[in-house]
């Protein structure tokens, strides 16, 4: 059997207190969909103040969730799902993102920025 993880796909980088929509697909080893993947797994953040679904409920392989996250720094949302088939017992995946900074793609590499909030005009 091949070994299963989640890959995550969230934002480089969020304003804080925007919901953000997160997909997270369950693969093999090679990095392939597992469409026939079901299950639930638990989210986690680095984020104390995150606001996201304790767990994700897989069909077809891909769950989407909506997270908010709060606190401005480097942020990491986690995933896991207990499986006896898997190496140490679970299935696990994580990305992170930047909260409170605007990332953009320079000739030298990401040019890190921090978000402006919007102006209010009456």
């Amino acid at each position: 059997m091949l070994f299963r993880s989640f890959a995550v796909a969230l934002p480089w980088a969020v304003p804080p207190g925007v919901p953000v929509t997160v997909t997270i697909m369950a693969v093999d080893a090679a990095g392939k969909a597992m469409p026939s993947h079901r299950g639930t797994a638990t989210l986690t953040s680095t984020d104390p103040a995150a606001t996201l679904p304790a767990t994700v409920t897989f069909v077809n392989g891909r769950a989407t969730v909506r997270v908010t996250f709060a606190t401005t720094g480097k942020q990491t949302l986690s995933v896991s799902q207990q499986s006896p088939s898997a190496p140490n017992g679970s299935i696990v995946g994580s990305a992170t993102t930047q909260v409170g900074q605007e990332v953009a793609l320079g000739g030298s590499g990401p040019i890190v920025k921090k978000f402006s909030p919007p102006v209010m005009t009456s």
